[in-house]
């Protein structure tokens, strides 16, 4: 059935149009896994997880984000192919890759990496998911998908006359989860001589590869967060392997050798992507708001595991297959008094009544490297420290939620330019010179660190109970007095910047040039522009109309019969063209308030008083 199958299938590709690159190419082998119900489970598996919350417009999904990459390391194969004929890829290479982009992503769990980073941490009935990670599952995926679908992609093995084996499954699964598969990546990184082919799908030499090229260009465009698209071409075009008898230079280091470089004027271009990512992480990956709304729905899902057997699917790859975003859903179905908690936070959410961010704090590395010195603490805070400081007040320890992150350019506090390799041609001598071009601008610090920490404690309460005198409302000022406290010890005040508060004593003003007097208070008063009746000059009178007088001495100004001074508004004249409207148009400014003036007394009727 399936060579009667091959043999129906017609010579031309499969084209698909992308929102993000357009018309995509897919080879016709490529369908038998497309169109199974393992990869169109990504369709209901969220790029962002529960940023939509945020940005309704992040809801593409992790089925385009796979093909995208499968399409870039077709486009990054091709390249090399020109560039470097040397390495002798051939179509069957370039199909290995291309399936390793297409199937990176198919083990991600529901909510993208809330998943395994939060979820599989917490629960409490399988101990042995805990460090798992989605390239862990991703591997498992593609050994059931082999067994259940019969072997979609033709996957071989071969072995050599030296008695090696070589799997085009294993080596397609080392290129998804390089670090599950060191001992292989040796045997492969010998067959391709180098290590570029780990490289291009999942780079971790310096994390410039083809799926943050896909992602970051995807997620900035749905979250109208800039545009990319130019840097990540340029690097497409340019890139190229440099092998170690290319480089022409003796003191080379031998690691820059057999791996991917770019020449040296793409430097910036890098940075670039790099600085996107940085953005990304901190604008969007770890709002305040998004990180809430995850930690709801990390509770939820906690509290119904056992029912609805989250964590039992993990081990077992034909459950896991049905386990995508619509958890959720199933959550708000349950019927039950011990599900109750559960369908509230899920009620909440649509509410909006999110945990409240009680405390935030940014901490540079260089602060942060003293800070540790000093303390030889890994973390910045603990729920232990928060409770000391708490001093038995109604806020417990399961109240607490605390965020811990780092926010990088993707190599720790280092400059992503270290780690990648740039070549400039000598045209005079024939040779090329592998160089490091440092920062790609001088208005950046040389010793900079391209890291900082990111500190969040969270309260699980109900934002909307906020009253005065409430429970919330207690727990909530509370933890805000202990994180002050907290501020206040003498091993965090180097890290912890000092809260300004804002004066409530009136603002001084400059002098008014009319009185020599510091004008101290101020009022926002509403009038309307003088009429044409007050606006004229009695005969032989001089200085400025009455209304003019009121807007040059509030600006500080003195009027034109003054020295110096400079009138705000012309003269009017005598001519009807030139004079004010009658319109009264109101508008607001500030002015001093004027003195106030004695009353006189009324009539009695016979005289004055």
């Amino acid at each position: 059935q399936m060579s009667a199958q091959l043999s129906e299938d017609p010579p031309h590709p499969c084209f698909i149009q992308d929102p993000v690159h357009g018309f995509i190419e897919i080879p016709r082998k490529f369908l038998r896994i497309i169109d199974t119900p393992q990869f169109k489970r990504l369709q209901n598996l969220k790029q962002l997880g529960a940023t939509y919350v945020v940005y309704p417009g992040a809801t593409h999904t992790r089925f385009e984000h796979s093909l995208g990459v499968m399409h870039l390391a077709g486009r990054a194969m091709d390249q090399l192919r020109r560039k470097n004929p040397e390495l002798k890829i051939d179509s069957r290479l370039k199909e290995l890759v291309m399936a390793a982009g297409l199937l990176h992503d198919i083990g991600h769990g529901p909510f993208s990496h809330m998943f395994d980073s939060e979820f599989l941490k917490n629960q409490k009935y399988y101990p042995e998911l805990k460090g798992k990670s989605h390239e862990d599952f991703s591997v498992a995926m593609i050994n059931h998908i082999v067994k259940a679908e019969n072997n979609p992609l033709e996957f071989e093995t071969v072995e050599t006359e030296e008695g090696e084996v070589f799997s085009e499954k294993e080596f397609v699964q080392s290129l998804i989860n390089p670090k599950a598969f060191s001992e292989e990546r040796k045997k492969y990184e010998r067959k391709y001589n180098g290590k570029w082919i780990y490289q291009i799908i999942s780079n971790e030499e310096s994390g410039l590869d083809v799926d943050k090229m896909d992602y970051l260009l995807r997620d900035a465009r749905a979250l109208r967060m800039g545009d990319i698209s130019m840097p990540i071409e340029r690097v497409l075009l340019n890139m190229e392997v440099k092998l170690t008898k290319d480089l022409g230079e003796s003191d080379t280091p031998e690691q820059k050798a057999n791996q991917i470089a770019f020449p040296v004027k793409l430097c910036n271009d890098i940075y670039m992507i790099f600085n996107m990512r940085y953005n990304l992480h901190k604008n969007v990956y770890t709002h305040k708001t998004i990180k809430a709304v995850e930690y709801m729905m990390l509770d939820a899902m906690l509290m119904v595991d056992k029912e609805l057997e989250i964590s039992k699917s993990c081990m077992n790859m034909a459950k896991y297959a049905h386990l995508t975003d619509s958890v959720i859903n199933q959550i708000e179905r349950l019927r039950g008094a011990k599900y109750e908690k559960a369908r509230k936070l899920i009620c909440r959410i649509q509410r909006r009544q999110l945990y409240v961010s009680a405390y935030q704090l940014i901490v540079p590395q260089k602060l942060y490297e003293i800070w540790n010195k000093n303390t030889k603490k890994k973390e910045l805070i603990t729920k232990e420290e928060i409770m000391e400081e708490l001093r038995n007040s109604l806020v417990t320890e399961e109240d607490i939620v605390i965020q811990h992150a780092k926010l990088n350019y993707g190599s720790k506090e280092k400059n992503p330019l270290d780690s990648i390799v740039f070549f400039r041609h000598n045209k005079w001598k024939g040779s090329t010179q592998v160089m490091q071009p440092g920062l790609p601008s001088h208005m950046i610090q040389e010793n900079i660190k391209h890291q900082e920490h990111l500190l969040r404690v969270y309260l699980r309460v109900d934002k909307s109970n906020k009253t005065k005198g409430g429970v919330d409302y207690k727990k909530i000022g509370a933890t805000e007095d202990a994180m002050r406290r907290w501020s206040e010890r003498e091993e965090n005040k180097k890290i912890v910047k000092p809260i300004v508060f804002e004066s409530m004593e009136p603002k001084r003003f400059p002098l008014n040039r009319t009185t020599s007097q510091p004008t101290t208070k101020i009022e926002r008063r509403v009038f309307s522009t003088p009429t044409r009746n007050s606006l004229r000059r009695p005969s032989g009178a001089t200085g400025t109309p009455v209304g003019h007088k009121m807007i040059s001495q509030s600006l500080g100004c003195s009027s034109p019969g003054q020295s110096g001074g400079t009138p705000l508004r012309p003269t009017p004249s005598s001519s009807r063209r030139d004079r004010p409207r009658k319109r009264r148009t109101k508008f607001a400014m500030l002015s001093p308030i004027p003195e106030e003036k004695p009353q006189k007394r009324k009539r009695n009727g016979i005289g004055n008083a």
